[in-house]
């Protein structure tokens, strides 16, 4: 892709980085649910909470600099792989009851839409 190429010991170290694939995902709300949080970072810790189809897979949510109303959700690993299995209403679903079992608030809505 260079030109001029890069030195091989470069291209054999981008080779082995393992960066992997990664996708984002608007939630769209009628009003937040969240304390206006600027970054919210997950951590998963295995057999620590209810079992999750995505909560290992989240690097990060964020609210939207430019929409009050969205949260913004990083997906990596096997994530997007994931999510390109599901339809929207199940993806909504499944990061609704990520949100309401991790923060202990089933009054947590569902987003009015889903933009990936």
């Amino acid at each position: 892709m260079f030109l001029p190429s890069l030195p091989s010991n470069k291209l054999a170290a981008i080779d082995v980085l393992g960066f992997g694939s990664n996708l984002k995902v608007f939630m769209v709300y009628d009003k937040p649910f969240w304390s206006d949080p600027n970054v919210i970072v997950p951590l998963y810790v295995e057999d620590c909470a209810q079992k999750s189809l995505l909560a290992e897979y989240i690097h990060v949510v964020e609210h939207s600099s430019w929409n009050n109303n969205v949260l913004v959700i990083w997906f990596v690993g096997k994530g997007p792989e994931i999510i390109g299995q599901l339809n929207d209403d199940k993806l909504n679903y499944e990061i609704t009851s990520l949100f309401q079992n991790s923060l202990q608030d089933f009054s947590i809505p569902r987003a009015q839409k889903v933009i990936r």
